[in-house]
């Protein structure tokens, strides 16, 4: 194997990325996770000092983009300029300890906040991390995303405790080295990066003001915001709305194998299936949100993975142009021009599903996209 050629000092550091790589990991399923609460005390947090180290590491992306060892190299446009980018965000918001925790990488498009096509590039990529104790570094597992639409790569540790998370977020670099046959090297480090989005558990509660506005229903008159709902093995993302009994209360609706499903019953306390609302925690993401048009089962680069199938199968989420008539006398039609109505795609199907008065599918959709 040939060996990686450093054109500054300041990327010394890359060379200890070989001592931790941590590719060949056999791959396993990772189901997206979901909220869940906890009745046990909370494990000790950062010090104001740590946390605010931790607030000047996120902020600070100057090592995030990457960078070639040969100054007359040239990258593809893809590539040229990218950002690496790691989260955590995807992981439970409960602070049970111990607990499973994952980090999602993607190396993202500078401009489009896409990620880059790195596994079709003919690279040798490798994935790496710095800064954490060997103990906790042992207890991880990692896996290329190669299907997936909006990550790269995954690094799991099981059952680890929140003072080790905290270690993480605070000393952990992800690295990526993408290594060419003429032996350029192409390389870009960062920390880990917290609170651009989460899934909350809502079970009814009022609509957050944080909510993402995915479209509307009866002439506008109803703002339609993303959920998912956790049913039979699978979480499975949908529309959410002011309940219908009770404007203060919430209801989240979607469907299963041609099957409309509701969060909560016609009393909105009570929760029939548990269900979480989409937040935006970044409002400086807020203009990077993006519903891109797409069809016949065309998942897009950059697509926003929000549930899972009973199957393992990942699903995107979507949304539709619903201009049917209302299934109830006493609720209004939608504007028969259609109406923006939120769902899902599954990888492999053509077609995006909503529910509105019973299951939906249409071939012709937009896909949500949150640039980092």
């Amino acid at each position: 194997m040939r060996s990686i050629r450093i054109c500054n000092n300041k990327f010394l550091p890359m060379l200890a990325f070989a001592i931790f790589t941590l590719l060949g990991c056999q791959p396993r399923n990772k189901a997206i996770d979901s909220p869940q609460q906890s009745e046990q005390p909370l494990a000790p947090q950062p010090s104001s000092e740590q946390a605010s180290g931790q607030k000047a590491k996120s902020s600070d992306s100057t090592q995030s983009v990457i960078v070639v060892s040969d100054d007359d190299a040239v990258l593809p446009q893809p590539i040229t300029g990218a950002y690496l980018y790691c989260s955590d965000d995807h992981n439970p918001t409960s602070m049970q300890d111990p607990r499973d925790y994952s980090v999602r990488c993607a190396l993202l498009e500078k401009d489009s906040h896409v990620p880059a096509p790195v596994y079709e590039l003919g690279y040798t990529v490798s994935w790496s991390l710095l800064g954490i104790e060997e103990s906790l570094l042992s207890k991880a597992s990692g896996q290329e995303l190669r299907e997936h639409r909006q990550w790269h790569y995954e690094l799991n540790f099981p059952a680890i405790s929140q003072a080790e998370i905290n270690q993480l977020k605070l000393l952990a670099t992800f690295g990526l080295q993408l290594q060419n046959d003429s032996g350029m090297v192409a390389q870009a480090s960062t920390p880990i990066r917290s609170n651009a989005y989460s899934w909350v558990a809502l079970n009814g509660g009022t609509i957050p003001a944080n909510g993402i506005l995915a479209g509307t229903e009866q002439q506008a008159a109803v703002p339609l915001f993303i959920c998912r709902l956790h049913y039979e093995g699978g979480i499975y993302p949908g529309k959410l709305r002011d309940h219908y009994a009770d404007p203060a209360n919430s209801i989240c609706y979607t469907t299963v194998d041609g099957t409309s499903l509701e969060s909560q019953a016609s009393d909105p306390a009570v929760n029939q299936y548990a269900n979480d609302v989409l937040l935006l925690d970044d409002p400086q993401l807020a203009e990077r949100i993006r519903w891109l048009p797409a069809s016949n089962g065309t998942i897009p680069f950059g697509a926003f993975a929000g549930g899972i199938d009973a199957q393992g199968r990942i699903l995107y989420l979507c949304r539709n142009l619903e201009g049917g008539a209302a299934g109830d006398s006493a609720v209004p039609d939608n504007d028969p021009n259609g109406e923006w109505t939120p769902g899902y795609i599954r990888a492999g199907d053509n077609v995006c599903r909503h529910e509105f008065f019973g299951s939906k599918a249409l071939s012709t959709y937009e896909v949500l996209s949150i640039g980092f």
